[in-house]
C-alpha cells in the first residue's frame, strides 16, 4: 500500500477495516471540535462526527472554511465528481487544525491525491480497496498523513485491525499493475 499510493517517509500508513471503521474512530479522537465538511457528499462523514460529539457545518467551497478547525474534502468528490487540485488542498491545510481528504475515488485520477506531496502537512488522506479494485466486501482501507494522528488511530483500532485474508488479498490486488492498468483504460 505504501508503494501504490506512493507514501513518501514524512508520513505513516495504517491500515483498517475499510475507510469505514477509520471514519467511525477519527472523530473519537478530536472531540468538541468545529467541523468543516465540504457538501453535498457522502453522509457518514457528517454522521460520524456529530455522533462523536462535534459541531458539524456544511459548505460549499474551499474558501468557505475558516482557519483552525477541521475540515472533510471528498476527492474526487462523491455524489457530483466535483475536483480539487491537490495544490488547492495542500494550501487549505496550512490553516487547520486537520484536513481530512477522503480519496476513495481517487485510483483514475492519481494527479489529484494529496499523498505522495504529503512533508508536514495537517492532512489525513483515507484510500479504500472498495471501490476501483470492486472490493467492498474486503473490508481494507488505509489513513494516510500526519504520524501523530495515525498511531493515535491505530491504537483506537487495536491490533487485529485487518484480517490476514483481507491483508492477503489486497497486497496481491495493489501489486497487480496489469489489471490496474487495464482498468484504467477501461474506465477512462
Amino acid at each position: 500500500a505504501r508503494t501504490y499510493y506512493k507514501v513518501n517517509n514524512n508520513s505513516q500508513i495504517i491500515a483498517g477495516a475499510g475507510t469505514q471503521s477509520i471514519l467511525q474512530s477519527l472523530p473519537l479522537l478530536f472531540p468538541n471540535r468545529k467541523i468543516y465538511i465540504l457538501s453535498p457528499t457522502y453522509s457518514e462523514h457528517q454522521y460520524t462526527w456529530e455522533k462523536a460529539g462535534n459541531k458539524v457545518f456544511t459548505v460549499k467551497t474551499l474558501n468557505a472554511i475558516p482557519h483552525d478547525v477541521i475540515a472533510i474534502v471528498v476527492n474526487p468528490n462523491n455524489p457530483d465528481g466535483y475536483k480539487y487540485s491537490a495544490e488547492d488542498l495542500l494550501s487549505l491545510s496550512e490553516n487547520l487544525e486537520l484536513l481530512v481528504v477522503d480519496e476513495a475515488f481517487y485510483d483514475t485520477e492519481p494527479s489529484l491525491s494529496v499523498i505522495p506531496h504529503l512533508t508536514n502537512h495537517r492532512i489525513l488522506a483515507l484510500r479504500s480497496l472498495g471501490k476501483f479494485f470492486g472490493l467492498a466486501g474486503l473490508r481494507l482501507g488505509f489513513a494516510i498523513g500526519m504520524p501523530e494522528v495515525t498511531r493515535h488511530l491505530a491504537i483506537r483500532l487495536g491490533p487485529w485491525a485487518v484480517s490476514g485474508p483481507a491483508a492477503e488479498i489486497g497486497a496481491r490486488a495493489l501489486a497487480d499493475t496489469s489489471w490496474v492498468s487495464e482498468m484504467k483504460a477501461t474506465l477512462n
